[in-house]
């Protein structure tokens, strides 16, 4: 079987992760697996150094000429963002491919293009039972199967805790406060800094590294000033590899309006750091009793929830913490992930 990833997202984000993870499930469990992705950008790159076959494009046309040239050379193709669905299913006249589509996003889906798409998709897979359930109740698409996004677990610091926090001036007796959020509207980073703001009322010697780019930075910027938390709530920027600063946290913070699954998470489970997190979309299953949930927007209890966990000794052996380690080895592993969606490709395949 031979299955063709399309992923053509700029930048590196949760979305060309999993692409990539599932990429490496599915060479591992020994199916052929090529990729068309963006030249240049993060996926492509990384994608390439791992030695797969990558198809690189340079816009949505060469995308769409690319696409149209593949009948008969792949088994299934697997879209893995709300772009390259609608670049495969407006080929698929001429690519005459399987089509499966990965969904991540919580909103619901509306309107007769968005009808035409999923019509035209042989399998909508969720990557939570939340967005499964909005699928069915927008009456789109129905009974979705859902497919959790995954993690490989070798997981490294790449520096020692004392050395990192040196090279950026900071007492090394802080407790760190984690955020891993793109800095737009649906990831809510305001609602970080008032959970920060509230927190520093009480406990002085606390730090928020906040790791990620997007369009609110001067935003953001500007309401830490307000707040006067230049020194406190730090703007770490986007990390090549930021799935390895994880370790050095002492409490990972979540604040989504809106998340399909939140795969951050999963990093933090991995590495027995505590959660503490918003209720949306897929976060709520996700975290469930692994962590400690509160309502959109409610940035007292964020931080009172920090606080306790801040509070309390021996974090690393809570029974969530464990709950949650125990979880992500067992229910989210890359290959049983890899295993799942080679599943659906035989089904639509037989189709």
């Amino acid at each position: 079987m031979k299955i063709l990833q399309v992923n053509t997202e700029k930048g590196w984000r949760g979305g060309e992760r999993q692409t990539l993870i599932t990429m490496e499930a599915l060479r591992e469990l020994g199916i052929e697996v090529a990729l068309i992705a963006k030249i240049d950008e993060p996926l492509f790159k990384k994608a390439t150094g791992l030695g797969f076959e990558v198809i690189g494009i340079k816009n949505s046309f060469d995308t769409f000429v690319k696409l149209s040239s593949m009948e008969n050379k792949f088994d299934c193709i697997h879209a893995q963002s709300g772009k390259s669905h609608t670049e495969t299913v407006f080929t698929k006249f001429l690519h005459r491919t399987p089509l499966v589509y990965s969904r991540r996003v919580d909103f619901s889906p509306k309107g007769y293009f968005t009808k035409l798409k999923y019509r035209h998709t042989d399998m909508v897979v969720s990557i939570s039972n939340a967005i499964s359930r909005i699928l069915d109740e927008s009456k789109i698409y129905h009974q979705s199967p859902v497919i959790y996004s995954a993690l490989k677990t070798s997981i490294h610091a790449p520096n020692s805790r004392d050395e990192f926090l040196t090279s950026l001036g900071i007492d090394s007796e802080v407790e760190i406060i984690g955020v891993v959020a793109a800095l737009e509207e649906h990831k809510d980073p305001l609602v970080a800094v008032n959970t920060l703001n509230e927190i520093t009322k009480e406990r002085k010697n606390v730090i928020l590294l906040h790791f990620g780019v997007g369009s609110m930075h001067n935003r953001v910027l500007d309401h830490i000033k307000a707040n006067n938390l230049q020194n406190s709530y730090l703007l770490m920027g986007y990390k090549d590899n930021v799935e390895e600063f994880f370790p050095l946290m002492d409490v990972f913070l979540m604040t989504s309006k809106m998340e399909g699954m939140g795969s951050s998470v999963i990093d933090a489970f991995l590495n027995q750091v505590p959660v503490v997190s918003t209720n949306a979309g897929g976060l709520n299953e996700l975290i469930h009793d692994r962590g400690d949930l509160c309502e959109v927007g409610d940035h007292e209890c964020l931080s009172k929830n920090i606080l306790d966990v801040l509070n309390q000794s021996e974090i690393g052996s809570s029974k969530k913490v464990l709950n949650a380690y125990g979880f992500a080895k067992e229910e989210l592993s890359y290959l049983h992930m890899g295993r799942e969606y080679i599943k659906i490709y035989e089904q639509v395949a037989k189709k």
